[in-house]
């Protein structure tokens, strides 16, 4: 089993090569293999230093613009989308962003909810006016706490 340990690297481009080398070295020794297959079978990222250390990242390099950014996708059989956690810019500057996860019901994937810049949270809407906003249906219950 391979593992890869970042500060052992020198650029982004040897830790892309070595994970590419990694997953694939470790999917071709599990082909024929029964039973369930662990992430840690296929990949390890091991990450030292001081403090909250950045283990995996996603990266855009698109210009920045409102609503570009990088996401994860889950998907499940046929390929179809089951979610995306996604962070995106509020606009062309690169100061403020959001994060929005994205969940499959009635078959589409849509937004259920967003976390600000400023840190208010939204449920059934993108539009946050408060510290937490809460969009339902007419006559549905908006919130339920139980102790």
């Amino acid at each position: 089993m391979a593992w890869i340990d970042p500060t052992n690297q020198t650029t982004g481009d040897l830790i892309t090569e070595t994970i590419f080398d990694t997953i694939t070295n470790n999917l071709d020794y599990l082909k024929g293999n029964s039973g369930t297959i662990d992430i840690d079978d296929l990949l390890r990222v091991t990450v030292t230093g001081a403090g909250v250390q950045t283990a995996i990242s996603a990266h855009n390099t698109q210009t920045a613009a409102a609503g570009v950014g990088p996401q994860y996708g889950f998907v499940g059989q046929s390929a179809v989308s089951m979610g995306q956690i996604r962070c995106a810019w509020d606009g062309a500057a690169t100061t403020d962003a959001y994060m929005a996860f994205m969940v499959r019901g009635s078959s589409s994937t849509d937004e259920r909810m967003r976390i600000t810049s400023t840190g208010k949270v939204g449920i059934g809407t993108s539009g946050i006016d408060e510290a937490l906003h809460v969009a339902i249906s007419t006559g549905a219950v908006a919130v339920k706490i139980e102790s």
